[in-house]
């Protein structure tokens, strides 16, 4: 595919003599024209529907790095998959002490006071710690819960 767009593109960029030319620099032009325009349209802005639960990681790291610089808390209970991304923007922020999020289990781990974890998958452990929510995402099921307290 690239050595044939380099192709059609020398064919278009060539000098145009006769008509016949000109009309298929024009027509040549016109294509690829379009196919940028189909290419930008095809451009996906938001999060990739296979992924929605990283879709909030980047508001759900802000959470927890401000409970990181008001409360000191570096030790975070988290559940599903929620780690990968949450390891991402604490490389790249550098500003927060937290050590690198893992997954201990399939349950949330207990004695946390930070918990980034599913709300449907976890209601059961949210209501049985008495855990107060304090950001649920905009498109996904995940919430930052924070032990009472804390909020």
């Amino acid at each position: 595919m690239p050595l044939t767009t380099l192709l059609t593109g020398t064919i278009a960029a060539a000098p145009a003599p006769t008509a016949v030319s000109r009309w298929l620099r024009i027509g040549i032009t016109s294509v690829f024209c379009g196919l940028a325009c189909y290419f930008l349209l095809c451009l996906r802005l938001s999060y990739f529907r296979e992924y929605k639960w990283d879709a909030d990681a980047k508001d759900v790291y802000s959470v927890l790095a401000r409970y990181n610089h008001t409360y000191g808390v570096t030790d975070v209970g988290m559940s599903g998959l929620f780690f990968p991304a949450l390891n991402y923007y604490r490389v790249l922020s550098k500003k927060e002490a937290f050590a690198e999020f893992r997954l201990v289990g399939p349950k949330p781990p207990d004695g946390k006071s930070v918990y980034v974890i599913s709300e449907m998958q976890d209601r059961n452990f949210i209501d049985t710690e008495k855990l107060v929510i304090v950001y649920r995402g905009n498109f996904s099921d995940v919430v930052v819960a924070v032990q009472p307290g804390l909020e």
